[in-house]
């Protein structure tokens, strides 16, 4: 995001991650762009997971894998300033509780045209800062007068302007002349951003004003690979019913093998009984 950074407008990207498989080298090649990013004007929304095949009792697994997406994150320097999701999360029980509450902050972008609900409740957590993602180019469509991108409007609530990653030196020229025209004073995380704060597992992060924080202390991100900071690993909870199959598992495995004992024992004497039919007396 060069041109942002040469004509000094803050911004933010939402990515994705995964929870493991860090030291691949394309994982630190990420993350060194995503480190590029922290250090030039830019901060960090970490976006929730593809949803495939959930239901009510998906919650645990879900806030595990959010737990290590952030884990992963830090070790490598990459501190999410909060989480972004599509605005139905806000919506659904399991999605609210186990990703979205884990952070203050949260960007809440368009809802796509299939929504996957895990236990959908319409209610919905205030958080401390919300913004709104709106296509960018929706302020672009006017047949005839100025574009709304031009007339400096003011936001009923905190509104965020998304934008396509460029993937091309056309796409990202694109991007540029799309900028020039929007006539607007930016929102700057590191003058306007309040303390956010981001807990998982282990791993604590905050943003005040431009400073990182993990588990309360300041860190300088560096543009190259830091040195390897291990997080200790989150340990789901053990829930009743775990510890019951887990017993219930230990006796029916001691169950088998004295069963089996017995069977091996009874072989070994009836074939001493039939060798001992046939010798002659």
């Amino acid at each position: 995001m060069r041109p942002l950074y040469q004509q000094g407008i803050p911004f933010a990207v939402s990515t994705t991650t995964v929870g493991t498989n860090g030291k691949f080298k394309a994982y630190q090649r990420f993350a060194k762009v995503l480190r590029l990013i922290e250090n030039r004007g830019g901060v960090i929304f970490l976006k929730t997971p593809v949803v495939g095949g959930v239901t009510a009792s998906s919650g645990p697994g879900l806030s595990k894998l959010m737990d290590s997406y952030v884990i992963q994150l830090a070790q490598n320097q990459v501190y999410p300033v909060g989480i972004s999701a599509s605005a139905y999360w806000n919506q659904d029980r399991v999605y609210r509780q186990n990703a979205l509450t884990k952070a203050n902050q949260v960007l809440l972008l368009p809802d796509p045209k299939v929504t996957t609900y895990a236990h959908q409740d319409n209610q919905g957590t205030v958080f401390d800062q919300a913004f709104y993602g709106v296509s960018a180019k929706s302020f672009e469509t006017l047949k005839s007068g100025d574009q709304l991108s031009k007339l400096a409007l003011n936001f009923a609530i905190p509104t965020a302007l998304t934008m396509t990653m460029p993937d091309s030196e056309t796409s990202l020229h694109n991007l540029t002349r799309q900028l020039s025209r929007m006539n607007y004073q930016w929102f700057d995380p590191a003058q306007q951003m309040t303390t956010t704060m981001l807990k998982s597992g282990t791993a604590t992060i905050s943003y005040r004003r431009g400073t990182y924080l993990l588990n309360g202390a300041p860190i300088q991100v560096t543009d190259n690979a830091p040195a390897t900071t291990t997080l200790a690993a989150v340990k789901p909870a053990e829930s009743w019913m775990n510890r019951f199959f887990k017993t219930q598992g230990s006796v029916l495995l001691i169950f088998f093998s004295v069963t089996l004992g017995i069977f091996v024992l009874f072989i070994v004497i009836g074939r001493r009984v039939y060798l001992n039919m046939f010798k002659p007396k």
